[in-house]
Formats: C-alpha cells, sequence, structure tokens
C-alpha cells in the first residue's frame, strides 16, 4: 500500500505539473494576444488621427491638382493632334546655318552657338512648304535666333536639344500659319560658354 501512496503522490505531482505548465503556456499566450490587441487598437487611432492628403497639402497651401499646361505646351498638344501618325515619306529642307552670340548678364559670360538646321516635310507637302517659306523665311531665322537667344544653359546641355527643337517646330509652323513641318534636325551644334 506504501508503494501505491508512493505511486499515486507521484502521478499526482506529474499532473500538477502538467497542469502547472499548461497554465503557464496559456499565461503567456493571453499576453502575447492583449499585446497583440493593444498594438492594433494603438495602429487603429493612429489611422485616424493623421491628417489625410488633401489636409496636409491644403495646410502646406500646395495644390494636389496638375498645374494647368503653358501656353506652348498647349500649342504643342494640338499640333501633335493635327499632325498625322502615318506620315511616312519626309524631306529635309534647308533652312540654313546660324551662328548666335548672346551675353549673359547675370553670369557676365558671353556664349557663342553654331548649328545648321533643317525641318522635315512630307512628300506631299513640298511644294506648299517651298512657297510658304519662301514669303516667311526671315519671320522664320528671327523666330529661331529668338529661341535660341532665350534658351537657359540647361537646354543646352540635353543631348537631343528637345526642348528647343519644339520650340523651334511651334514657332516655324505659326509662321507658315500650317502645320507643314513634322520634325527638326540640328547638326553641327556646338557651344561655347566665354
Amino acid at each position: 500500500m506504501a508503494e501505491e501512496n508512493t505511486q499515486g503522490a507521484a502521478n499526482q505531482a506529474t499532473e500538477e505539473n502538467t497542469n502547472e505548465k499548461k497554465s503557464g503556456l496559456l499565461k503567456q499566450v493571453g499576453v502575447v494576444l492583449a499585446l497583440l490587441a493593444l498594438v492594433g487598437i494603438e495602429c487603429a487611432v493612429a489611422a485616424m488621427l493623421l491628417p489625410s492628403p488633401e489636409d496636409v497639402a491644403a495646410a502646406a497651401g500646395v495644390s494636389l491638382e496638375p498645374p494647368e499646361p503653358t501656353e506652348e505646351e498647349k500649342t504643342l498638344q494640338d499640333l501633335e493632334q493635327t499632325l498625322p501618325e502615318d506620315v511616312t515619306e519626309t524631306v529635309e529642307k534647308d533652312l540654313g546655318a546660324f551662328h548666335v552670340t548672346t551675353y549673359q548678364v547675370a553670369t557676365n559670360t558671353t556664349w557663342s552657338i553654331d548649328f545648321h538646321l533643317y525641318v522635315l516635310v512630307a512628300k506631299e507637302d513640298e511644294a506648299e512648304f517651298d512657297a510658304l517659306y519662301a514669303q516667311t523665311q526671315n519671320r522664320i531665322r528671327e523666330s529661331v535666333l529668338v529661341i535660341v537667344r532665350a534658351a537657359e544653359i540647361k537646354d543646352f546641355a540635353d543631348a537631343g536639344l528637345g526642348l528647343i527643337k519644339r520650340r523651334i517646330l511651334t514657332k516655324v509652323n505659326a509662321a507658315l500659319g500650317k502645320p507643314l513641318v513634322r520634325g527638326v534636325v540640328i547638326t553641327e551644334f556646338s557651344f561655347f560658354e566665354n
């Protein structure tokens, strides 16, 4: 009987140990779940207290709306819409060599810019371009000179001279009165700052 009591006491001690381990594990899981719930509540409250992007923009005095396009951008968009996409054959028309020297007051330097200008015209528009160009040649030349003089140094740093070409395209077509020019080609370009 003493053996049974000893064995019973050992079994009871083992069961109590197991129950204590289970209750300790349950307590740990309960603490972890309580912490997760607390963090979740804090995140929800923080999300409700954060201002919306519109509120932040209003406080900073900035508009989230895209800016209105400039007059030049509108003209370029209109021109792009009027030009057909399927022009396959174009001819290059030589508008001549340009040499521009301009003094920059802000930096006390002089820029020397040399280039040769060609425009691309659809083959079927070539005769009409020639006739209109003969009438507007000096206005076109002056427009190109004004564009180059008004350009900033960063415009000349662009390897493709994209902004300058777009401005020339717009002004030449405006001088011609019709969107006959499809593209601009600038060759023999050199830029020096003295």
